[in-house]
């Protein structure tokens, strides 16, 4: 089972702590609490369930890293004592982390801004405006203190100034996390190892007693020490797990693509209500997450990174095969899909994988398939744009080039009927629903 942690670091909240701490604990999480107060906020936290850390006095990001160096749970889950971060949030930001690696939630919406006034507004945007410059972290609220994130990504990240050498003995000076300042998610966000986020919008609550720690002086201390260590530092996402980031994080195109595959399967299996479902060359997309089975879903790919990713990031089973060599017995699915595949195959093993395909699938069960259209003129240029523009680009290796009759002719050799086309961005993909 998933452990989870959620850190609350504090100073001087006395009369707002106990309350806090009464609606966190019923959910059973463990509460650290790190404190720096000079009033009794460590004796009612402890009294209230809470393990409680003397502080070091180095300010509130400090203070979370410790509070993250005191625990080994699989969820992080950093949030404010002032009673301005809901706790109703927790249970969806555990959700969300089975998926995600990091859930941000956000005040930036524009409900919760309505509640500010002009002046907090005008200081929240500009803080944030700022942020995104020297940090480009993609998420909205880069300044939020109220967020969870899987330890997995904190693993590796070296803390305060060392030196990096690489293969030809050059040596570059970094800076890791340093804790400085009274926001860590900043920093955080710009080094920590993940690789997809959601955000959760969140009202923005009045702080009911006690006073802000926070001061403009500090916010620009902070943005200053976050501009001049960030400049050289690298993240070097997990191997294996680079679709699921082009399908949360890529570039706009790339995700409206990939999403909209995944809404369409989603649709499909939920109209079909299957009770197993088989992904072959699932890699590292989300795919699975999506579709709907009454009885277990199973990915297939030759890729073990990719593998091994994903079952930190899914419910469904995973298993090493591939497309040509299916390791399950015959009539083993209702839906098998194969998402981007045959197009990597050359020609002459075309007919090989549809066997194999056919092979695990039940009678009259669904085979789903999605391969580029190579019919439409606006798909052939940006084939041909992505060659001339990057080298080894991904569609290099695309040996056969199916058109919508082409595959329909394939699969109609070993006895799959079409029953449902659809088009995907603008009829250059296209996603092809064939019953046995």
């Amino acid at each position: 089972m998933l452990s989870i942690s959620v850190i609350i670091p504090t100073r001087n909240e006395k009369n707002n702590i106990k309350k806090l701490l009464s609606q966190i604990m019923p959910y059973g999480y463990e509460v650290i609490v790190v404190d720096d107060s000079d009033d009794n906020t460590p004796e009612i936290a402890r009294k209230s369930g809470a393990n409680v850390i003397k502080g070091r006095g180095l300010g509130l990001a400090q203070a979370v890293l410790d509070g993250i160096d005191a625990t080994d749970s699989d969820f992080i889950i950093v949030m404010d004592s002032d009673l301005q971060h809901p706790s109703s949030l927790l249970p969806q930001i555990v959700a969300n982390l089975k998926r995600h690696d990091l859930v941000v939630v956000t005040k930036h919406t524009k409900e919760a801004m309505s509640e500010l006034s002009w002046w907090r507004k005008l200081q929240s945007n500009l803080a944030v405006w700022a942020a995104h410059m020297i940090v480009p972290a993609p998420v909205s609220d880069p300044m939020t203190g109220y967020f969870g994130i899987r330890r997995k990504c904190l693993e590796g990240i070296p803390r305060g100034e060392y030196t990096l050498t690489d293969s030809e003995g050059l040596s570059t000076k970094m800076i890791g996390l340093e804790g400085i300042g009274f926001k860590i998610g900043l920093e955080l966000f710009a080094k920590a190892k993940w690789v997809s986020h959601v955000e959760l919008p969140m009202s923005f609550a009045r702080r009911e007693a006690g006073v802000s720690k926070g001061t403009r002086q500090s916010l620009q201390k902070h943005l200053k020490r976050l501009y001049q260590n960030s400049l050289n530092y690298v993240v070097e996402l997990p191997k294996g797990s680079e679709e699921y980031h082009a399908f949360y994080e890529g570039t706009e195109t790339q995700k409206e693509w990939k999403q909209a595959i995944a809404l369409l399967l989603k649709t499909i299996t939920e109209d079909l209500k299957p009770q197993r479902i088989l992904d072959v060359g699932c890699g590292s997309s989300p795919n699975l997450n999506y579709m709907f089975s009454r009885d277990g879903k199973v990915g297939i790919d030759v890729n073990e990174k990719a593998l091994e990713y994903m079952k930190g990031h899914s419910d469904a089973e995973f298993r090493y095969g591939s497309v040509m060599e299916i390791p399950f017995p015959d009539n083993s699915f209702d839906i098998v899909t194969c998402i981007e595949v045959l197009e990597h195959l050359y020609p002459k093993d075309i007919d090989k994988a549809l066997m194999e395909l056919v092979r695990v699938l039940k009678p009259n069960g669904h085979l789903i398939l999605a391969t580029p259209n190579y019919a439409s003129r606006k798909w052939r240029i940006v084939e041909n744009a992505q060659k001339l523009l990057q080298s080894g680009a991904w569609t290099s290796d695309h040996h056969t080039k199916f058109t919508h009759e082409l595959l329909t002719g394939f699969c109609n050799k070993y006895g799959l009927r079409e029953i449902r086309y659809d088009g995907v961005m603008h009829n250059m993909d296209m996603l092809i629903t064939y019953k046995r």
